[in-house]
């Protein structure tokens, strides 16, 4: 049973919440669309609660835009939303390059991870590789140590990259995940100073 890693079993609220991120990332939610907790309750065959609950996330993350007793509207993306996602997953996900990179720290899952990624890249596998990619990322999340930390970017790394908003093209998804080449040497040669602000620049390169 080597090599098994634990399942993490989404909540109602987020799948709930992923459901309708898709369908406005995608623009299957047009802007401005009024969206009822009971509408949106019985398409997806859920109570009431974890849509509420939904909502209150997509609006955190200014998506939605919450109206007293009345649902919500769709706001859409706009270039707010992607700065901010984009500068959240920098200033996260650095704080974990760092911890990652500090002396003792076990990155031998990092490293196949990478190799793993790298593989399915040559070979033209793009689902594999972007499958992996999130694998690497998840790696350098759980060898930072930091749960609250890895908890917080799973939820927002969750989310569909602003890059593959416009488009299903296996390379336009796959081109950032070839990014991730450049990050995993510093890894082979972990610096606690250097590692976080190289990962902060390949974030928002």
């Amino acid at each position: 049973m080597n090599g098994l890693k634990p399942i993490k079993i989404p909540s109602a609220k987020e799948k709930v919440a992923s459901e309708l991120r898709k369908a406005i990332l995608s623009r299957k939610m047009k802007e401005g669309e009024i969206l009822s907790l009971d509408s949106v309750a019985t398409q997806l065959n859920v109570s009431i609660t974890p849509v509420r609950e939904a909502f209150q996330i997509l609006a955190r993350d200014g998506l939605i835009k919450l109206r007293q007793n009345k649902g919500a509207i769709v706001l859409g993306i706009t270039d707010t939303y992607i700065r901010e996602h984009y500068q959240l997953r920098a200033i996260l996900e650095s704080a974990c390059a760092g911890l990652a990179a500090e002396e003792g720290v076990d990155i031998s899952g990092i490293r196949d991870s990478y190799e793993e990624s790298k593989a399915a890249l040559e070979n033209g596998d793009y689902s594999q590789y972007a499958s992996q990619n999130r694998e690497f990322h998840s790696e350098i999340w759980a060898a930072a140590g930091n749960k609250k930390m890895e908890n917080m970017i799973a939820e927002l790394r969750c989310r569909p990259a602003p890059e593959c908003w416009q488009g299903s093209a296996p390379a336009r998804c796959a081109a950032p995940v070839h990014g991730s080449a450049r990050p995993v040497v510093w890894f082979l040669f972990p610096d606690p100073f250097r590692s976080p602000l190289l990962w902060n620049f390949f974030i928002l390169k």
